[in-house]
């Protein structure tokens, strides 16, 4: 009866594992890759990452140095017989210390993508069209990308 009961569980298992449909990923939103407004897109996600991280990381910085300066304080009215080891404020200060620094890098990339979104040009641009007998200008569209170093 086991064996009967197993293999059916198996057999089911194996048919429903056949039998699903593939699922079709969504088209991604937004701006298509390394355009100017895809630049701009991720300028102002970094901008906004850089907002909150930064400010986050200050206030852990006082927050553990509140701590910090209260665990001495109880340590010197208490003659040192305090008993804590500090290890909540030096956790508070490593968070702070380290999302200070990705807001810091998500600020300097937000201006690295500015810099990449303002070098894009799209525009008209008169050509020489070389015809045999005549020499005329034709005004035809590009693309130009302005490197700076």
């Amino acid at each position: 009866m086991k064996k009967i009961t197993l293999a059916l569980v198996l057999l089911m298992l194996a048919t429903v594992c056949y039998s699903q449909t593939p699922v079709v990923p969504t088209p991604i939103q937004g701006a298509s890759k390394y355009t100017k407004e895809y630049y701009l897109e991720k300028k102002e996600a970094n901008m906004v990452r850089g907002w909150i991280f930064t400010p986050v990381g200050v206030v852990l910085m006082g927050a553990s140095f509140a701590m910090a300066w209260n665990e001495v304080a109880t340590g010197i009215t208490s003659f040192g017989q305090n008993e804590t080891d500090g290890t909540g404020s030096g956790i508070l200060a490593l968070a702070g210390v380290s999302s200070i620094i990705v807001g810091t890098v998500s600020f300097i990339s937000a201006g690295s993508n500015k810099r990449k979104a303002r070098s894009l040009a799209v525009g008209y641009e008169q050509v020489p069209s070389l015809q045999p007998g005549n020499a005329i200008t034709k005004t035809v569209p590009t693309v130009g990308l302005k490197v700076a170093f």
